[in-house]
């Protein structure tokens, strides 16, 4: 749906101009004039059968504008537009088949579709078409034939290709490990918001990893998706204030930000926060929650650092 919405601006300003009858849909449809709109679109098609017309009757079906909702009818105009080489309309049969939203769940007609689109140089088709080959659905895995359409939708800007493509550099995956290659990647995805590549870079400075190393970049970057409430990141911000790293060795920050990091999900935080919580307070009381935050830990992950916590402040005397 949300994919849907998208796509209804940039469709009205690709086929705006072909016939008047698109000009006239558009402002109706920009005025909410739905069912205005709905008939000239069905114009458009009886005139010269334009497959963008037919996309926008797919989606006026499915978001029931101007018409009653009819998925089945939505699928019927989005396909007939698919097939007449409608790289949006592609697009969104192939997310179809992958879903199985209106049709049944078809891995290879998904394929099929995303490949035609990607060729046509639609960049979500394209990351599409790469998932496909990286986790081998309704196609040989590949990670070489995804590492390519990566690139291609990693070059016209899309996020999440570039944070894949990043993956595949620092991993190796159909493509030789490339470190800097990696941080290339990660950069252009991390300065477009992606919290995920944003811990990943800050990683890479803090490593010296195809980078030099360089810890107040790592704090940057860590702040960056901290603040997103990623809790990866959160958790290695905290580890950089308690260790002093790029910073002023700073307990209390670090507890802030291993707390932060817990309550969004990070069991090993727990375990994590044992140092800078008993070094800046030893009293048996808050020995005694640092045993209770360990077992509580120790429940859900066998992350070994809980162990060695347990043991170095000697936590079962309490």
């Amino acid at each position: 749906m949300k994919h849907i919405l998208l796509m209804i601006t940039l469709t009205l300003a690709l086929m705006a101009g072909d016939s008047p009858y698109f000009d006239q849909a558009a402002d109706a449809y920009a005025k909410k004039e739905y069912k205005k709109a709905f008939k000239l679109y069905e114009k458009a098609i009886d005139n010269k059968g334009w497959s963008g017309a037919k996309y926008r009757l797919g989606i006026m079906y499915e978001l029931g504008q101007g018409v009653e909702k009819n998925r089945k009818l939505a699928v019927k105009w989005y396909k007939e537009s698919a097939q007449q080489d409608f790289a949006d309309a592609q697009l969104e049969m192939g997310n179809r088949y992958f879903d199985g939203n209106g049709v049944l769940k078809d891995y290879k007609e998904a394929v099929k579709y995303y490949t035609k689109a990607a060729k046509q140089g639609l960049d979500s088709a394209q990351h599409n078409l790469a998932l496909r080959y990286n986790n081998g659905e309704g196609v040989l895995k590949d990670y070489k034939e995804a590492v390519y359409w990566y690139t291609k939708a990693a070059e016209q800007g899309l996020v999440d290709s570039q944070h894949n493509l990043a993956l595949r550099y620092y991993k190796g995956e159909g493509v030789k490990k490339d470190y800097k290659k990696a941080v290339y990647w990660y950069t252009k995805a991390a300065k477009q918001g992606l919290a995920d590549s944003q811990n990943n870079l800050a990683l890479r400075y803090k490593k010296g990893q195809g980078v030099l190393k360089d810890y107040k970049q790592a704090i940057y970057w860590y702040k960056k998706a901290a603040a997103q409430d990623d809790a990866v990141a959160q958790d290695g911000l905290a580890q950089m204030y308690e260790d002093g790293l790029g910073t002023l060795k700073d307990y209390k920050k670090a507890i802030y930000w291993y707390t932060k990091a817990i309550k969004n999900g990070s069991v090993n935080s727990k375990c994590n926060m044992i140092v800078p919580m008993l070094e800046s307070d030893s009293s048996r009381k808050n020995k005694e929650k640092a045993k209770a935050q360990i077992k509580s830990a120790y429940e859900e992950t066998d992350y070994s650092y809980c162990k060695t916590m347990w043991d170095k402040y000697k936590l079962f005397n309490y």
